[in-house]
């Protein structure tokens, strides 16, 4: 095709397309279709106690289920891809701490162990990488006579280089929650259909990963979208043209949004001291695969508290958040030391805030949602509010929405440490 040709032939499938979508949005959902007991228990995207607690438990031989080792046999097979040796052999373990020997240290989200092997399994479903933790684990492992580290995420992301600490990266196994662990949960919904209340928590946590992910398996209209494009070399064509454009295209939008919210914040006297969002938007989007975080931090004004930094930050990971995170020296975490940021601001609230402060292997001390909790912009799934975006209208009352927010919160912020409503 010609430049011409392929422009009508991209606008004759983009309107066929969004003819399938439009009947979408207009099919009302089956009766309970919507419901899902962790997005009720607002625990979707709870590493701990959401992600690493059902796997720990379906994993573990002597697990709540009743179904003794057969999950973790196929675990085994599908997901390590290595031979089991049986369910007395294997002991599973959950936050596996590491004795602090040296400056090999930390907290295990998963971990696999036997006489001759052993298989740590990072979990990341929004937090960021710690210093060097990928080449903690990889240490910790090396004794075994078969040490792997396994990094899981939604969509197999590779470790960053911060986390790697010079570790090969062809040494660590990138897993994701929506291809493997999704196979081996529809493999243990099939061991399980004869226990159904086992069997529908499956269901139910896959369906919260395919909302994590963007999975549309079983959508019938997206079956439709696909037939469409398979129906003719020009459609095809078409497809590879937009899918080609999408990523500079959403590179851009996120870079408009960043750069606008740069620019009201530093009306407001704040000065930034790190900016990733002009260079990480384009890997966050491109082939890569290469874990990143863009956003911007402003440091706050606050009573010194040792060597510990208070600072704003917007981020992207999958939605778009702001919030309070603290740190040392060139944004280097220090969870442990969050005792010492008692005295950073004289309200009492804040000082009973951190005396309660649960530790956790992050940086941030309070987080929410842009525009609002209940208003969402995932840039991974481009879902929840993302499309709005594209509609100037739209564009502008979400901007809106997203400043008056961190005008709120970062009144409240210089203020006490807090957001009101923390």
């Amino acid at each position: 095709m010609n430049t011409e040709e392929l422009a009508r032939s991209v606008r004759e499938l983009l309107e066929r397309t969004n003819g399938i979508l439009d009947i979408r949005r207009r099919t009302p959902p089956k009766p309970g279709e919507r419901f899902n007991v962790f997005s009720v228990m607002n625990m979707e995207t709870k590493e701990v106690d959401t992600h690493c607690r059902l796997l720990y438990e379906l994993l573990s031989p002597n697990g709540s289920h009743g179904m003794g080792g057969c999950f973790l046999e196929a675990f085994f097979d599908l997901v390590l891809e290595k031979p089991y040796p049986g369910s007395t052999a294997v002991s599973v373990y959950r936050e596996y701490v590491i004795d602090h020997t040296d400056d090999n240290y930390g907290r295990i989200d998963l971990l696999i162990q036997g006489r001759n092997f052993c298989y740590p399994i990072e979990v990341k479903v929004r937090a960021k990488d710690q210093w060097e933790q990928v080449k903690r684990y990889a240490r910790f492992s090396s004794d075994a006579q078969d040490g792997q580290v396994f990094y899981l995420t939604l969509d197999g992301s590779v470790p960053s280089e911060d986390s790697l600490g010079g570790t090969d990266l062809s040494d660590i196994v990138c897993l994701s929650f929506a291809d493997d662990i999704r196979r081996w949960l529809k493999r243990c919904g099939e061991l399980a259909w004869n226990v159904p209340n086992v069997a529908e928590i499956i269901r139910q946590y896959m369906k919260l990963l395919d909302k994590l992910t963007g999975n549309y398996e079983g959508d019938v209209f997206m079956e439709q979208i696909k037939q469409t494009v398979k129906s003719s070399r020009d459609n095809f064509e078409s497809a590879v043209a937009v899918s080609a454009a999408l990523e500079t295209v959403k590179a851009e939008k996120m870079r408009d949004i960043f750069k606008e919210i740069a620019g009201h914040v530093e009306a407001k006297g704040l000065e930034h001291c790190q900016s990733t969002y002009e260079n990480a938007s384009a890997i966050y989007y491109g082939p890569s695969r290469r874990r990143v975080w863009p956003g911007i931090i402003y440091p706050i004004p606050h009573q010194r508290c040792g060597d510990l930094h208070l600072a704003l930050n917007i981020e992207v990971e999958d939605n778009l958040y702001y919030g309070l995170i603290f740190y040392k020296g060139n944004c280097e975490f220090a969870p442990q030391d969050v005792g010492q940021l008692a005295d950073a601001f004289s309200d009492e609230s804040w000082k009973t805030f951190i005396e309660k402060f649960t530790h956790r292997n992050d940086w941030w001390l309070w987080w929410r949602y842009l525009p609002g909790q209940e208003s969402r912009l995932n840039f991974k799934t481009c879902g929840g509010l993302y499309p709005a975006l594209y509609d100037p209208d739209s564009y502008r009352e979400i901007m809106n929405q997203i400043l008056a927010e961190l005008d709120r919160g970062i009144k409240d912020m210089l203020e006490t440490g807090l957001r009101k409503d923390t």
